[in-house]
């Protein structure tokens, strides 16, 4: 055996290495490449489709009024740049335009929460200082984390089969286009993932501050305060004694108060700088004509138009709201009877939340959207593939209405 003396010599006598990063488990590391092939595959086709695209459709030049639309929403990249540049479209260019200028008092953008554009601004020195390229590698990167995390989680819920077709699902989904654009979806999403993974492994204070960044992203994050006050309950009534369920419990619903604080912090601000700490809230009255409904009567409503709607609006936008509506409906109720209940409750106010504040003139307009996040739908969606071996049904049929409803997307049809 060597001596001390002789261990330390021969130590020394080998070339100094860094320290060495910690080996990924075998889970993670099947879930990064999973996910990441799925990622490439969804980002590089729906991007070369949308420059193909962009070249075939023309361009629409009305809004829903039938008014021209402004140069707010021209197409100003050509070629190859289109792989990027298509997607500053509708709502996008609000993001781009807060992480430029900030919040001026004069316009509508206050109804725009800050998390993305704050982190987009914070980036953007990595990418020479291009705003487009901040906020599309924000959207993206949060988006390929979203899958990863969805695989792991999907995998401790269920298992690695189900796991794959769940992120498929979700990457092929009709609205997944907005987890590539720079929206927020794919950073909320990924935010309400990782709520859910500190939650249901009883790591309170994460899950707070990730719920927190996520109402700060849009204002449904409050929402997430209820998945985590379910775990905590859940997670007293298993403890072993009264003292330690009392102690979880708090835990948990400290956890669980945090959620709001994104969302409150932004009014507050804009209390203190405007006086009128609702103003984003009323911005979606006033601007986008958003009403206060029943979620029933919402539903009825979209039902008529979406049986009556072709005269009406002289397309088959509203039988498309209906049909997505109707599945994440299903979803929903498969959900509550299938899932825990953190992720059936949470499911179930997702869904109902756009339907309490529909827009008139077209009532289920951005509901499918919304549902996009709400990722146990895509459990259902999974699950339903599985029992009825409709896989190449579901992937084709997602597949198909994604590229389509991208291609509108970027050529400013006003689709969602």
């Amino acid at each position: 055996m060597d001596t001390v003396e002789q261990d330390l010599a021969r130590r020394e006598a080998e070339p100094r290495r860094g320290p060495r990063l910690p080996a990924l488990s075998e889970e993670l590391r099947e879930a990064v490449r999973y996910a990441g092939l799925v990622f490439l595959s969804v980002r590089i086709g729906v991007g070369l489709l949308v420059v193909l695209g962009m070249g075939l459709v023309p361009a629409n030049a009305q809004n829903q009024d039938g008014q021209l639309l402004d140069r707010f929403n021209q197409v100003q990249a050509r070629g190859w740049a289109m792989f990027l540049g298509a997607w500053e479209r509708w709502d996008a260019q609000w993001y781009l335009r807060i992480i430029d200028g900030g919040y001026p008092l004069d316009d509508i953008r206050a109804a725009f929460f800050p998390v993305y554009p704050m982190l987009s601004w914070v980036v953007r020195p990595l990418v020479g200082g291009s705003t487009l390229g901040a906020a599309t590698l924000v959207a993206n990167l949060s988006y390929l984390g979203a899958l990863i995390l969805l695989f792991r989680l999907t995998e401790v819920e269920r298992d690695r089969a189900f796991a794959k077709r769940a992120v498929l699902y979700l990457a092929v989904a009709p609205m997944g286009f907005f987890l590539l654009a720079p929206y927020t979806e794919a950073l909320f999403l990924l935010l309400a993932l990782g709520v859910f993974w500190c939650a249901r492994h009883q790591r309170w204070l994460p899950a707070g501050l990730l719920g927190a960044l996520a109402s700060g992203t849009r204002s449904v994050g409050f929402v997430l305060a209820l998945p985590v006050a379910v775990e905590a309950l859940q997670a007293a009534r298993a403890a072993g004694d009264r003292r330690s369920a009392v102690r979880t419990l708090l835990a948990g619903l400290t956890g669980a108060a945090l959620v709001p604080l994104g969302l409150l912090a932004y009014l507050g601000w804009w209390e203190l700088r405007a006086g009128d700490g609702l103003f984003p809230i009323r911005l979606q009255e006033t601007h986008w004509a958003h009403v206060r409904a029943w979620p029933w009567m919402t539903l009825w409503t979209g039902v008529r138009q979406g049986t009556t709607g072709i005269a009406e609006f002289s397309n088959g936008y509203p039988q498309l709201d209906l049909v997505l509506v109707a599945v994440a409906l299903a979803g929903t109720v498969w959900a509550l009877r299938r899932l825990p209940p953190s992720y059936g409750l949470w499911t179930l106010a997702s869904v109902l939340l756009p339907l309490v504040t529909p827009t008139p003139f077209r009532v289920l307009i951005s509901a499918p959207r919304y549902f996009v996040v709400v990722f146990p739908l895509t459990w259902a969606i999974a699950r339903f593939a599985e029992r009825f071996r409709a896989h190449d049904l579901v992937v084709a049929a997602s597949a198909g209405l994604l590229g389509l409803l991208a291609v509108l997307h970027v050529t400013n049809y006003y689709v969602y």
